[in-house]
């Protein structure tokens, strides 16, 4: 269950031995795709916003292949013929697997049947192209609510349809597959009250105005390409924070200084083009 074709309204995606269906929310079948699953015909599905455009792509395997369908018009996007299964209730996984901010898919094969993938392959993007999801995926009634991104289980489930409306959908690890977070520094306050020595201190706010919460990102003053100081953090969406204070010189300044925000791009952002800001001439003139 998601929202296949980004209309706001919740879809049903419905595995048989002969199709992959989905039902519209008025009990229509929007797509159906043909497939091979006369082993069981029990297995599951599972679904993710690959691309980041507000609609959920299918992630399906039968007996003889690994299919992902476009969610609104169920278009292949991945075929990969070398799974094989003589099926059970098994369906793909979608996680992160090595934290690179990419998802995956984790694929369960064996050849009790056919022949091809037998255990457990991992697939994902080769240029790393696909939004990030989260690091857990724990049961067979997969749904985000009832897991948190570190393995423990909540004591006080937040409902899952509340907020997410879905089910066996693999969310990101920070909000809703089309939430952004957005990271700019904000104005330098400098204190001069060194300048005598040569020094001045800077505190430089950084704002986070997107939708979604960062994980640790830097925070860096630059000469050119060369960090000179700088600071991690987090920051909640719609939070603000004061960094610092740098310390730094007339020497170090006069070479030209830089902040930038997130400069090795950890956090996926709305606008990656606000994220530097020149400190300008040296203050103590």
């Amino acid at each position: 269950m998601a929202d296949f074709d980004n209309d706001g309204l919740p879809e049903i995606g419905v595995a048989g031995a002969a199709a992959y269906s989905v039902f519209d929310s008025d009990g229509t079948v929007l797509w159906s795709m043909p497939v091979s699953d006369y082993s069981s015909t029990v297995t599951g599905s599972s679904v993710f916003d690959f691309e980041g455009d507000g609609a959920a792509d299918v992630v399906y395997a039968d007996e003889l292949t690994l299919w992902v369908y476009d969610g609104a018009t169920g278009a292949v996007k991945l075929q990969d013929d070398g799974h094989a299964s003589g099926t059970l209730y098994e369906y793909p996984l979608i996680v992160d697997v090595d934290n690179d901010g990419s998802t995956e898919i984790v694929l369960p094969s064996n050849n009790y049947a056919y022949t091809g993938y037998n255990g457990i392959t991992v697939i994902g993007d080769a240029t790393n192209s696909w939004r990030p999801s989260r690091p857990v995926w724990n049961q067979f009634a997969y749904h985000i609510t009832n897991v948190e991104d570190d393995g423990s289980i909540p004591v006080n489930e937040e409902p899952n349809w509340e907020r997410w409306n879905n089910f066996r959908a693999g969310g990101t690890l920070y909000g809703l597959s089309t939430d952004l977070a957005d990271l700019a520094p904000g104005a330098p306050l400098i204190c001069e009250a060194r300048c005598d020595e040569g020094v001045v201190e800077v505190i430089v706010p950084v704002e986070n105005t997107g939708l979604a919460d960062t994980p640790d990102f830097n925070i860096g003053v630059y000469q050119g390409t060369t960090l000179v100081t700088g600071v991690t953090l987090s920051l909640p969406a719609g939070a603000a924070r004061h960094t610092g204070p740098f310390e730094l010189t007339e020497v170090q300044w006069d070479r030209g200084m830089v902040v930038r925000v997130d400069d090795d791009r950890v956090v996926e952002e709305c606008d990656e083009t606000d994220n530097s800001i020149d400190l300008g001439r040296w203050p103590c003139e």
